[in-house]
């Protein structure tokens, strides 16, 4: 007989339904990308944080929060367990309270610490509405914070800027008493339905062949610079670094693009593109730039996932001058925005990619200029404001700069996936870019492969560096031959420090001419070609001197590479022999075979 099981759910409480729609192509995209597992649904959360600071009425808050709901559909909006539709419920928010107030500063520091970190990594369930949580945290007499975070599936950044500009108003309203209600703003619905209505129009047929002629050619993958191997499968983990441009130095940068009919975003989005194509050393790239759909459909206080990922692919040349490739963006993002009703998701279905499970098809870069709420624009009655966003857990896209307006400059908020980047690689990389922008206002004409990425106390410890390394070496010595050299006289000095061992110069020795020896014996010499495919460790250093010293040379193949692609590249270089980390066991058997 089948045991049942108590639960706590009850099927009739869930809010009425008042209507339902299609989802748009975009938050079905999106739908699935959240059922990818944990950490993909929590790259879409989206969360900011108000510092309110005066005599705050927690009534008149409660209020507007509700009045904010009520006024958008999205808020109120759940999907159905396939995604394909809105499901329209009857407005409803619990704001969560936390009184801080009597903690020790260090604690309640900590608690708001923790509570911000609780934004965005508590994921939502997309089939309950509201997909917006509230939290207002006490901390003294006329101090609190107000903690917001909505799922991407119903909240752009667009959106959240007129959730907070609705707010302020509903306020201000209800904190002297009057009605906190919203005058009617468009309906998300209508906006879906109209979609889905265009679906088969002259124009998206029009945007869809614009889309597939920019990449009728094949696009090669874009390799930054890793500060780790990368994973076999796709990961999001992140953290987020700021980095602020002077108002001086923006200032500029928009005076100069307006001499050329340039925006701001084509300006900033040219020189990050020459940035990325100077690390990856690549001509080719694709950055992906978010377009904002209510600006398309004149719906300015339009609230839900109306944000479409164009991937805007450029050529690089490096013997081109800026101005020549900022001529070229200017037209790229003009007619990007003009073909934006293809969703990204709907152009990867038409492409023909090679699919790589480490990373996501076409776009893994996007930048984005977002002109941000400032507590400036907002207008809470009686109350001081400073907002700020709260930084992701986790990302979908490898790097993602998003260049926020603030009264201080321009804040180049930067998503960098920590399973690959480093944090100091990030600094380093939005200090060259800071370089990069300053070289440009001095010599716009300059080619963009010439344009300077270090500063010039850089350019000048560089120089000192090299200049200490000159030194004179016999020139018929192999390296090989000096190192071993060294270790006869010198046998117990330490030769290598690594993360996995310490080798004198006699180990060193003694065991390359191990793996030399065993190479000898499997027919490799002068004129073979020898395969390493080895993480950084000591043992790499040991093949390469054994190689050497078995008068061989090598070929290194990256050990994070996909199977299939290491093979190819095995043959295609006709190894004779491929040593990996199994041929280098301390007996050292047989090594693997290419």
């Amino acid at each position: 007989m089948t045991q049942l099981t108590a639960v706590d759910f009850d099927p009739f409480a869930s809010p009425a339904l008042l209507r339902s729609a299609p989802s748009t192509q975009s938050q079905r995209e999106l739908w699935t990308a959240s059922q990818l597992g944990h950490d993909a649904s929590l790259a879409f959360n989206e969360a900011v944080a108000l510092d309110l600071s005066g005599p705050l009425s927690t009534a008149a808050l409660t209020a507007a929060l509700q009045a904010v709901v009520a006024a958008h559909e999205a808020l109120h909006t759940a999907f159905s367990e396939d995604g394909t539709l809105l499901l329209v419920e009857e407005p409803t928010l619990e704001v969560g309270y936390e009184d801080l107030s009597q903690l020790p500063e260090a604690e309640r520091l900590e608690r708001v610490a923790q509570a911000r970190r609780r934004q965005v990594t508590e994921p939502f369930a997309l089939q309950r509405s509201p997909l917006l949580r509230a939290q207002l945290l006490h901390l003294a007499a006329e101090s609190h914070t107000l903690l917001l975070s909505a799922h991407h599936i119903v909240c752009d950044g667009w959106s959240m800027a007129v959730i907070l500009a609705d707010l302020a108003e509903a306020y201000s309203r209800a904190v002297i008493g009057q009605p906190a209600q919203l005058a009617p703003r468009p309906l998300f619905s209508d906006y879906a339905r109209a979609e889905e209505q265009s679906a088969t129009s002259q124009e998206m047929r029009a945007a869809e062949q614009y889309w597939l002629r920019r990449f009728v050619e094949e696009l090669p993958p874009l390799e930054l610079p890793v500060d780790r191997p990368r994973p076999t499968l796709k990961t999001y983990p992140s953290a987020r670094l700021d980095y602020t441009l002077d108002r001086s130095l923006v200032d500029q940068l928009r005076a100069f693009g307006a001499t050329r009919r340039a925006s701001q975003l084509a300006t900033l989005l040219a020189a990050f593109q020459v940035l990325v194509a100077r690390l990856a050393n690549s001509e080719d790239l694709v950055v992906g730039v978010p377009a904002a759909g209510q600006s398309v459909g004149d719906l300015p206080q339009l609230v839900g996932h109306c944000v479409n990922m164009l991937p805007l692919r450029s050529r690089i040349r490096r013997q081109d001058s800026f101005t020549k490739l900022l001529e070229q963006v200017r037209r790229d993002l003009l007619d990007a925005t003009s073909n934006q009703q293809l969703t990204y998701g709907s152009l990867l279905t038409k492409l023909v990619l090679p699919r790589d499970p480490s990373r996501l098809p076409l776009i893994n870069l996007s930048f984005n200029v977002d002109h941000a709420v400032t507590g400036e624009s907002l207008h809470f009655a009686n109350l001081g404001v400073r907002v700020s966003t709260t930084p992701r857990a986790f990302e979908t896209f490898e790097l993602f700069v998003n260049a926020a307006e603030k009264p201080e400059g321009l804040v180049l908020e930067t998503q960098y996936n920590t399973d690959l980047f480093d944090a100091a690689t990030v600094r380093r990389w939005l200090e060259s870019y800071e370089v990069l922008l300053r070289g440009i206002l001095n010599d716009p004409e300059t080619a963009v492969g010439d344009l300077p990425l270090a500063s010039q106390a850089e350019q000048q410890l560089l120089a000192e560096w090299n200049a200490a390394t000159l030194a004179t070496y016999p020139k018929h010595e192999s390296l090989a031959g000096r190192l071993l050299r060294h270790a006869a006289v010198t046998p117990e000095r330490p030769a290598l420090v690594a993360r996995d061992a310490t080798l004198t110069y006699g180990e060193l020795d003694r065991r390359s001419a191990s793996i030399a020896a065993m190479l000898r014996a499997r027919g490799i010499g002068a004129g073979s070609l020898v395969g390493i495919c080895l993480e950084r460790s000591s043992r790499l250093l040991l093949a390469v001197l054994g190689v050497l010293r078995a008068g061989a040379a090598y070929v290194p193949l990256d050990p994070s590479f996909p199977k299939d692609r290491l093979a190819f590249m095995a043959q295609d270089a006709l190894l004779s022999l491929l040593l990996s980390e199994r041929a280098l066991e301390p007996e050292l058997p047989a090594p693997e075979v290419a």
